[in-house]
């Protein structure tokens, strides 16, 4: 009986150290894909539809704070059709930039929209380390934060929620929002 007791204890204590740790493993595998260039095995840590909508949210709240700082503006027909539709711009664009390539340029560090160019013209990949000096927290049981700089030494926080046993990457909040 005592080792009965004894395995159920290992177990139970495997349990909570795995449990503990999970969300720390799964922005490691991040890190990993991002390092192999694997867009594949990237994407099966990204809730992309809950990632999108985040994106969408803060883009559309930040074009209708813009709009709200100007009252003529807010009251113009004009400028009314021209939110609208800046707000299915965004919307494309949005759906556009959250790709694997797209998040592994955000979590870098870098502008998800810029290609750099070397002197031959070919697309050059920063040789930052994404992650590399990032803060990571949990927020609640079912929420964890990794807080990494940009290259402009702005915050970026991604977020990362519990879905079963595994987390996922559902929210990035840009600077400035």
């Amino acid at each position: 009986m005592s080792k009965l007791k004894f395995l159920l204890a290992v177990i139970g204590v495997s349990f909570f150290i795995y449990a503990g740790a999970a969300p720390y493993i799964t922005v490691y595998q991040i890190k990993s894909a991002i390092d192999l260039n694997d867009g594949e095995r990237l994407s099966e840590y990204i809730d992309f539809e809950k990632l999108r909508q985040s994106l969408k949210d803060q883009m559309n709240a930040k074009l209708a704070g813009e709009l709200a700082k100007n009252e003529k503006a807010a009251n113009n027909s004009f400028v009314q059709l021209g939110s609208l539709l800046a707000g299915a711009f965004i919307e494309k664009a949005i759906d556009a930039i959250v790709t694997p390539s797209g998040i592994a340029k955000i979590m870098s560090g870098e502008n998800p929209t810029n290609e750099r160019k070397e002197r031959n013209g070919s697309a050059s990949k920063q040789n930052r380390d994404p992650l590399s000096a990032a803060s990571m927290s949990y927020k609640s049981l079912e929420k964890f934060v990794v807080t990494i700089q940009s290259d402009k030494d702005e915050e970026i926080r991604l977020i990362l929620r519990r879905q079963g046993i595994d987390w996922k990457l559902t929210e990035i909040l840009l600077p400035n929002f």
